[in-house]
């Protein structure tokens, strides 16, 4: 899959417990397939329900899976960040920064803490408060 940010760059796969996410090392922005976030997250987090779809002026980026533009969208939690969607659900695309911000959003959910720690350690992501355990969880790459 190419990256919709730098459209040249292969994204490469990131392992996190099971899971394989698709990172660009250039623009730092990371996809999900379809109900990977709500796997991650645990709890009562759904992606359908959590995010609202909203009209903007910034410029559509193509779905790394279909290639169809995606839609701009919201966490209905936070709306000052713009989310990146695939029509058909496909995804979410993750500019560099906004998916650290959804997940303190929902820290309350039980997958929420390992996963900001394995963000710390893999974008060097400091969550507010919190401290790197480096044995929790690893970086796989493919």
């Amino acid at each position: 899959m190419r990256c919709p940010n730098c459209k040249d760059n292969i994204l490469i796969i990131l392992v996190y417990k099971d899971i394989e996410l698709d990172f660009c090392p250039e623009c730092l922005g990371i996809w999900f397939d379809s109900e990977e976030l709500q796997l991650i997250l645990q709890g009562d987090f759904n992606e359908k329900r959590n995010f609202e779809e909203v009209t903007s002026e910034e410029k559509p980026k193509k779905c790394p899976r279909c290639s169809r533009y995606m839609k701009k969208a919201v966490s209905k939690d936070i709306k000052t960040v713009l989310y990146d969607v695939c029509p058909v659900g496909d995804g979410i695309w993750f500019d560099r920064g906004e998916l650290e911000q959804l997940v303190e959003r929902y820290n309350e959910l039980p997958g929420a803490k390992s996963f900001l720690t394995w963000l710390a350690e893999v974008f060097h992501y400091e969550p507010e408060g919190e401290t790197k355990n480096k044995n929790d969880n690893h970086i796989e790459r493919r």
